[in-house]
């Protein structure tokens, strides 16, 4: 069994993030994984103030000990504007402040839903590269719907049943 926690960053209920990230859990869950879900949209995490340290209270220490502790990481978001949205990137931004203790060992999903076509989501596998490569950790999987505006247009779609059968596959 392994521990998985899920940070999303829509600050939309029941959207299409919200659609791929429940097909993921349900998938993990099949197969006896332990599924943890933080809507960092619904939390209070503030940017970093600007100090090395980065120590702010807020309800980021509510995840931390989840954080250092899951075996995989899923990280779920719209795309807004070539990207990930901006409350999911604050609470990336906070893993500055556990250092070491996030590095290493962990598989990660990415999962991302926007309006647009698949190439508006490059700069969010830049960036999502770019830190699993900094941690050591090992791209696992992704599923970049695009194209998908809202629930329907994913419903006509794969990238459903796609986040299901990569959450099956978590503990192998």
């Amino acid at each position: 069994m392994k521990k998985v926690v899920i940070l999303t960053g829509s600050p939309v209920k029941k959207g299409t993030t919200d659609a791929l990230v429940e097909h993921f859990a349900y998938g993990a869950q099949a197969t006896g994984n332990k599924v943890e879900r933080f809507d960092t949209a619904f939390m209070h995490i503030t940017p970093c103030d600007g100090v090395r340290e980065c120590k702010v209270e807020d309800d980021m220490t509510k995840i931390t000990k989840s954080l250092v502790e899951a075996d995989v990481l899923v990280f779920a978001t719209p795309i807004y504007y070539f990207t990930m949205s901006g409350q999911l990137k604050i609470a990336i931004d906070r893993f500055f402040n556990l250092g070491e203790t996030m590095k290493g060992k962990k598989k990660v999903y990415v999962l991302a839903a926007g309006g647009g076509p698949a190439e508006a989501m490059v700069g969010l596998t830049v960036t999502m590269d770019g830190i699993i490569k900094y941690m050591g950790w090992e791209k696992a999987g992704e599923v970049l719907a695009g194209n998908c505006p809202d629930p329907g247009a994913l419903a006509k779609t794969e990238y459903c049943m796609q986040a299901y059968n990569m959450g099956q596959k978590v503990g192998m």
